[in-house]
């Protein structure tokens, strides 16, 4: 049964789910993975009407995908009409898609995981859809459809835009930052499937926008910066409510969420900061004794933090366990698994006093970019002391760089991660 194209006519909320819609489903004779026939390194299948055809990937290796209006087969010549659900799933080499005048449907999910995505090309005359450098939209431009992969860090979805679709960002694994203009009152649920790296997104509306669904999506690291005194708005709205579900962190424009703590004390940080504002704490900073008590809160009562600067900080023995029972704090040094599964931070300063870095005291940050050494002589690592993604970055004092590089240890930042 073919379900018929709604195109979008009004700004009403009807229509804006109408128009999300008609991108997400297509026909059931376009579901799964079924075809009929190869041609020009791509595969058909045949649609109801017997006279056109959904298009999908032969080989998930493909790096350009150019779809063409019409294709032969066997003397008969079809028109495509449509890009069939998961078409190009998991075609990580893919850098871009070519849409002629005749697609007027396009899958679930059609693009997913298609790492290497940079930009969606669309034919003038096509009738439903259309492209804004490279972003995929409605052919009013006016609901975004889908955002290709690689085509940037940052994003800011263009001023007019009412509607986000369904998926729209799904398996945005590089995108870090979204704003989102104030003109966008619907987003489609889901639209942040596996947007592991996704780090801000900065709402301008006063009214937080429509969700489609029960929740905008799990997203436990990404913080969501609204407008001033709009906070208990967005945070109570259907969809915007925090849960286990959905990890919606919600920050004010213009809150104070740089914390520059000096403690007198070790096993004081949580009386510094105040129960109050754990919750508001994105950068800190730390000066004076710190002690296992203070690790385990910064650990476990901070999950905002992203930037943690312990350059004048002194690790002290006492305190806490921070993570098993075993795990105690010892002078000038980062215990075993002191920092280990802590994902969401993006730059850490080590004590200037620093000597010793124990077994994967710094490991899985997959959003860590960098790690700052403030002490001339490295410090000795043990075997596993990190677990890092390939593009964190190491900063030693000047003139130390040949030192650290040298290191039997240390010299890893050097050959496998960003350092050169």
């Amino acid at each position: 049964m073919q379900v018929k194209l709604l195109m979008y006519g009004s700004h009403k909320m009807n229509d804006m789910k109408r128009v999300i819609v008609f991108f997400l489903t297509v026909s059931v004779t376009l579901s799964g993975h079924a075809f009929d026939f190869l041609a020009g390194g791509l595969k058909y299948s045949t649609n109801s009407d017997g006279t056109s055809v959904s298009v999908m990937c032969q080989d998930t290796s493909i790096q350009k995908a150019v779809i063409p209006d019409k294709v032969e087969y066997e003397g008969r010549m079809y028109k495509v009409t449509s890009i069939a659900p998961d078409g190009f799933l998991e075609c990580m080499h893919l850098t871009s898609v070519t849409i002629p005048s005749s697609v007027t449907l396009i899958g679930k999910q059609a693009f997913y995981a298609c790492d290497s995505l940079t930009k969606f090309s669309v034919a003038k005359k096509n009738p439903c859809f259309a492209d804004i450098e490279g972003v995929l939209f409605n052919k009013n431009k006016d609901t975004l459809l889908a955002y290709p992969n690689r085509k940037a860090k940052r994003y800011v979805i263009p001023s007019g835009v009412v509607a986000i679709g369904e998926d729209a960002f799904c398996s945005g694994n590089n995108l870090r930052s979204l704003t989102i203009p104030e003109s966008v009152s619907y987003i489609g649920r889901s639209i942040f499937i596996d947007c592991d790296y996704l780090a801000e997104v900065f709402c301008q509306g006063k009214t937080p926008p429509k969700i489609g669904g029960y929740r905008i999506g799990y997203l436990p690291g990404c913080i969501f910066y609204v407008p001033k005194s709009t906070g208990k708005n967005y945070s109570s709205a259907p969809g915007w409510i925090y849960s286990t579900l959905n990890r919606i962190n919600i920050i004010e424009k213009g809150m104070v969420t740089t914390y520059n703590v000096k403690l007198k004390e070790a096993g004081t940080l949580l009386e510094a900061i105040g129960k109050d504002n754990l919750n508001k704490v994105i950068k800190l900073t730390i000066a004076g004794p710190m002690n296992g008590t203070d690790i385990k809160m910064i650990r476990s009562k901070l999950p905002l933090l992203r930037i943690l600067d312990l350059g004048d900080a002194d690790i002290v023995s006492g305190g806490e366990s921070y993570c098993s029972k075993n795990d105690t704090t010892i002078d000038n040094v980062i215990g075993d698994n002191m920092f280990d599964f802590i994902p969401y931070w993006e730059s850490l300063v080590l004590p200037k006093r620093l000597i010793r870095i124990g077994e994967h005291a710094i490991s899985h940050g997959y959003r860590l970019r960098s790690i700052t050494l403030l002490t001339k002589t490295p410090p000795v690592l043990a075997l596993s002391s990190f677990m890092l993604n390939v593009n964190c970055k190491l900063y030693v004092p000047k003139g130390c760089d040949a030192v650290y590089a040298k290191d039997s240890r240390w010299k890893v930042f050097y050959t496998e991660y960003g350092n050169k």
